[in-house]
């Protein structure tokens, strides 16, 4: 399993890969802005696809 990409990172790993305070990831989480998933049975784990990452902080525009 090493060296393959993570699909899904939780808030606090991708502010920490990334250095994007986690307070900005959890506001624009609230505000719609972050596109996020929640695992089915689960109420507080917040999942983030890093494209969608990339697409909340405008990679490639």
């Amino acid at each position: 399993m090493e060296g393959q990409a993570q699909t899904y990172y939780t808030i606090p790993q991708l502010a920490e890969f990334c250095g994007v305070p986690k307070s900005a990831l959890y506001a624009a989480a609230r505000r719609g802005d972050l596109k996020t998933a929640m695992p089915k049975g689960c109420e507080r784990l917040t999942l983030v696809k890093m494209e969608w990452f990339e697409e909340w902080i405008g990679v490639g525009e």
